[in-house]
């Protein structure tokens, strides 16, 4: 066999090393292998929305804000069950996910709401709502915590002012500092819900101040989601050109710290039904969130990549 010429074997062995580059590159780019027991072993979504865990998460009754621990390992979501909110919690143990376990973490009052879980970025924290007696604020939801205790939880405690008010405050979510973003229809917002951020300091939360305009307005923001990074906030809000009662959209923060003005997630997320309890899975990849029927309604999931208003923005 005659020898190759020898530009066209320099030719070649520039292109197998480009090729072994470019595939490097691409492996460097792959997600993780994926537990195969990750989300309760559900299928993964693809670009649409589809029922999260049919028949067992989501029921013939009426299913809204889940949320899953950092490494995974646990969900919570909240139930409605003749008219009372119920918080659920499954775990991931010895291989298999346990049935449902109903949580009630206000002492004395089994019965008490409980609904809109957020856990801390450790997860030694969780957070709810409940409009349990207490006698501190007037009647209505008010934000909960109770801290991690073995493999249970702590009787949970009231928060104090400034998260907490004489109104009502809505669906918590913690950032990276421990700080916690709300919903509040307090005195002075701008409108009949509006979105606040309180400072976690040395343990005690500081500072609750509004988010301001462009996302606050005279219209209605509640359920608010946060990266951890605070980079990347998904709302629940009423605006102009809704398709139901409430849309989701997004909004990103920039380097000089405030918030863009809200954009849509689009008609593939949002429909004449109420949209809302947004939630990013904690790698980042899935997009939860809840739809509200006449029936009941339903927990929702679709790959995060798939919404452009989700997309990194520098």
């Amino acid at each position: 066999m005659p020898s190759p010429d020898p530009a066209v074997a320099r030719a070649l062995t520039v292109l197998v090393a480009a090729g072994t580059l470019l595939s490097i590159g691409l492996g460097a780019r792959q997600p993780a292998p994926r537990d195969r027991h990750a989300y309760l072993g559900q299928q993964v979504p693809g670009a649409a929305p589809v029922v999260f865990s049919p028949g067992d998460v989501s029921t013939d009754a009426r299913e809204l804000g889940i949320v899953f621990s950092p490494d995974g390992r646990e969900l919570y979501y909240t139930r409605v069950i003749e008219k009372l909110p119920m918080l659920f919690r499954r775990r991931l143990l010895d291989g298999a996910w346990s049935s449902e376990e109903r949580l009630a973490l206000v002492a004395g009052q089994p019965e008490a709401d409980h609904s809109d879980p957020a856990l801390s970025p450790d997860g030694s924290r969780l957070y709810f709502v409940s409009a349990a007696r207490n006698d501190v604020f007037a009647p209505g939801g008010n934000i909960w915590m109770s801290r991690r205790e073995g493999p249970g939880w702590a009787p949970a405690t009231l928060l104090p002012a400034p998260v907490n008010s004489d109104g009502g405050e809505l669906y918590p979510i913690a950032v990276a500092d421990g700080s916690l973003y709300f919903a509040s229809n307090r005195a002075g917002g701008f409108g009949e819900q509006d979105l606040y951020r309180a400072q976690l300091r040395s343990g005690v939360f500081v500072d609750a101040v509004n988010l301001g305009a462009p996302v606050n307005t005279a219209a209605t923001e509640v359920d608010p989601y946060v990266s951890r990074d605070e980079r990347t906030l998904i709302v629940a809000a009423r605006r102009d050109g809704n398709r139901g009662a409430l849309d989701l959209y997004a909004s990103h923060r920039g380097t000089t710290g405030g918030w863009s003005p809200l954009v849509s997630l689009g008609d593939s997320v949002n429909t004449e039904l109420t949209d809302y309890c947004p939630m990013l899975s904690p790698d980042g990849q899935f997009f939860f969130f809840s739809r509200r029927t006449a029936q009941g309604g339903d927990i929702f999931w679709m790959r995060a990549d798939a919404v452009d208003a989700l997309r990194a923005r520098p």
